[in-house]
């Protein structure tokens, strides 16, 4: 048996945390889960990568988005954000994705289509979401129909 050392991996087995590993290379599970970490990626932000990125692969794999569909993604700009849009184009979908204003050329980048969290039509009726609510105020009366 022979020992080699190579770049810092993450290892995402169940309920393990340790500093040295010892994996089959041939292709055992453990091996599946060793993954080396990025160059310039520090160890902490390495190991949230596979966490972000299945939970991503996880939400679309229910949707299963396909080149007709169109996905709306909150929080695209976020940690699993931006897993959930470059997945969703890579499936061909057309991506619309919510963020902060200043994360707008960071989304069109990633091929989504950038739409700033307060956004709203003019004439939508719905309430901004930037108004100020206190709880001294006087309730709101709701302008649905009865037995909505």
């Amino acid at each position: 048996m022979s020992w080699t050392s190579t770049p810092p991996v993450v290892l995402h087995a169940r309920r393990a945390v340790a500093d040295f590993v010892v994996i089959d290379a041939i292709g055992g599970t453990a091996a599946n889960e060793a993954h080396h970490t990025p160059e310039g990626v520090d160890d902490r932000t390495a190991a949230t990568l596979t966490i972000a990125g299945r939970t991503a692969y996880a939400a679309l794999a229910v949707v299963q988005p396909g080149p007709d569909d169109t996905v709306l993604i909150g929080g695209a700009a976020g940690g699993v954000g931006v897993f959930a849009v470059q997945l969703a184009r890579i499936a061909g979908a057309r991506v619309i994705g919510t963020g902060s204003a200043t994360s707008a050329d960071f989304l069109r980048e990633l091929g989504a289509e950038p739409v700033a969290y307060g956004e709203r039509p003019a004439d939508s009726g719905c309430p901004s979401p930037r108004a100020s609510r206190s709880s001294k105020s006087a309730p709101r009366s709701s302008s649905r129909p009865a037995g909505t």
